[in-house]
């Protein structure tokens, strides 16, 4: 992990790793707080990966160019952000089943 990405960890959750160690998992209280810590992080990826796909251009466009073809299966079980980054991405070159 370079110094950027772990000083943007430090900066917006703290210093998790620390309180990870100290969860304990036998206990329902602390799976349910390992749940709701990792919950918070993957929300926050995903908002992150829209916002970058909206804002910039060059990695919207990075994206866009790794694929040839998206399909996408049960796209009515998809999430609003989902269905956001697809959009972003597409090049009238999906198909949604």
């Amino acid at each position: 992990m370079s110094n950027l990405d772990s000083r943007f960890l430090k900066a917006t959750y703290g210093d998790v790793s620390d309180h990870l160690v100290n969860i304990d998992l036998t206990s329902e209280k602390g799976r349910e707080e390992l749940y709701l810590i990792s919950s918070n992080i993957i929300k926050e990826a995903k908002t992150q990966s829209e916002l970058a796909l909206k804002n910039n251009e060059y990695i919207r466009e990075k994206v866009k160019n790794q694929f040839d073809q998206i399909f996408v299966d049960e796209y009515q079980d998809t999430n609003p952000l989902q269905s956001a980054c697809i959009d972003l991405i597409h090049r009238n070159n999906y198909c949604k089943i």
